[in-house]
């Protein structure tokens, strides 16, 4: 995965912000996530708080065996410290979680995945813990499997999910990619009905996020 701008991540970083104990999702990994792994449990670590650690706070999906382990091994020291603070003695995940998962679609039929929302979900939401998906997460972003080549995967399930993984629309999704045709077709189906605002964010080209937070579109408005 590309690494995410400065400008994305400190964006992203607000929003986890506008609640006490986030919980993300993250598609896709890169240098990035233990930035986004740090921003998710800052509030934790901080007031040595105790969380409802029977789940995860962050979980990345990763598709790729060589980045899948990079971002555990990044990931440890963040996860060790979370163990080592307050009400850790039964934690069934780390703070950050790097689950591995398969996404067998193509790009190239995204056509005819559309009207298919539920199998897309059930694609991903058939390899997952229950502890993993039966909480809704605060903010998900959406930037993977690989979605350039007609043999990629595409994030046709990606959108899907996160459609119906969200904590309704008080929370956030954002999209990167998305002046490619399908996370635009994918996000104006699955996303776009839902919230109020649909937001391209000033001063990038590839990023757009959903929201109901009048207050965030303010701090963070579209180009």
């Amino acid at each position: 995965m590309a690494i995410l701008s400065e400008n994305v991540l400190l964006t992203v970083a607000s929003a986890l912000s506008f609640f006490s104990q986030p919980r993300m999702l993250v598609f896709g990994t890169g240098r990035d996530s233990p930035f986004l792994c740090a921003a998710a449990i800052a509030r934790d670590l901080a007031d040595r708080r105790c969380a409802d650690r029977a789940a995860p706070r962050v979980v990345f999906l990763e598709h790729n065996p060589h980045w899948l382990e990079a971002t555990r091994n990044s990931l440890q020291a963040l996860n060790d410290q979370y163990r080592g603070s307050n009400c850790a003695d039964d934690v069934s995940f780390g703070a950050c979680h790097v689950e591995h998962v398969h996404y067998p679609t193509f790009l190239k039929d995204h056509v005819d995945w559309i009207g298919r929302r539920e199998e897309l979900v059930g694609i991903l939401a058939s390899q997952l813990a229950p502890a993993i998906q039966q909480r809704p997460f605060d903010v998900v972003v959406v930037d993977g499997p690989n979605g350039e080549a007609q043999d990629d995967p595409g994030r046709m399930a990606s959108i899907a999910f996160a459609s119906s993984a969200l904590r309704g629309t008080s929370g956030f999704v954002f999209v990167d990619d998305i002046d490619r045709s399908v996370e635009q077709i994918y996000s104006n189906w699955l996303l776009r009905p839902y919230f109020s605002h649909e937001v391209d964010l000033a001063g990038e080209v590839r990023l757009r996020y959903y929201t109901d937070h009048d207050e965030f579109v303010h701090r963070f408005p579209g180009r």
